[in-house]
């Protein structure tokens, strides 16, 4: 509490119409007499590691549903595009071995490698399930519009034969028009998409081994984990 006590000067002139202020006494208070402050601005989420270091996998020990938005932007490049990476994707039925694009789609594989490397994707639900288009996981509370929290650049138009086990991000729309992907849903085509599909879909890797796998998976099913391995 602030008591302001004051007094007037006696060699002013009568007429003065200010007062000098003498003492200013504060006490404290139990109760704030104070307005309620606002509420603090949000602090960012944390920014994407850059690092694609495989040995730690922090976010396997974090709950899946709690990964949703748990960054606020793409990680930086790492890969090598002149490497070949390789995806294992393993599941309680089996695993599927993915070749990825580094070369035509270094963004896409980037993300993906990054992801995949901090753990990510274990342990994530399958999210939809349609035999007669594709197979879709990377949300981690399985909510249709919820990923990893960020944009990615859509890289369309790449070169390579679509083909049954094409993986590819889940592409939308902005407002302006402009074609964005999903930083972590991915879809893994389920029939041959037509060719025009490159020009929507960031398809950036093929399922070489495990087809059979993909062909068993349903919602009821879950993303063990997805391990990097690099060749030449």
């Amino acid at each position: 509490m602030l008591d302001l006590i004051t007094r007037r000067d006696p060699n002013q002139a009568p007429d003065f119409e200010g007062d000098l202020l003498h003492t200013v006494l504060i006490e404290e208070a139990e109760v704030s007499q104070l307005p309620t402050p606002l509420p603090p601005t949000p602090t960012p989420t944390p920014f994407a590691p850059s690092s694609a270091d495989a040995g730690a996998r922090p976010l396997a020990n974090v709950a899946p549903a709690e990964r949703y938005g748990y960054f606020n932007t793409a990680p930086e490049l790492v890969i090598d595009p002149a490497t070949q990476y390789t995806a294992t994707i393993a599941t309680a039925k089996g695993d599927m071995v993915v070749e990825l694009y580094a070369d035509v789609a270094p963004l896409a594989v980037n993300n993906f490698v990054v992801l995949a490397n901090l753990g990510f994707f274990d342990g994530l639900p399958i999210n939809a399930n349609a035999p007669e288009n594709a197979l879709i996981f990377g949300s981690p509370d399985n909510h249709p519009e919820h990923d990893a929290g960020y944009q990615l650049d859509a890289e369309v138009n790449l070169p390579g034969e679509l083909a049954v086990g094409s993986l590819s991000y889940v592409p939308f729309q902005l407002p302006t028009g402009q074609l964005v992907a999903s930083s972590s849903q991915l879809l893994i085509a389920r029939i041959v998409p037509p060719q025009p599909a490159n020009e929507q879909f960031s398809f950036f890797g093929k399922i070489v081994e495990g087809l059979d796998v993909l062909a068993e998976l349903t919602t009821d099913d879950t993303i063990e984990s997805v391990t990097i391995a690099e060749g030449e």
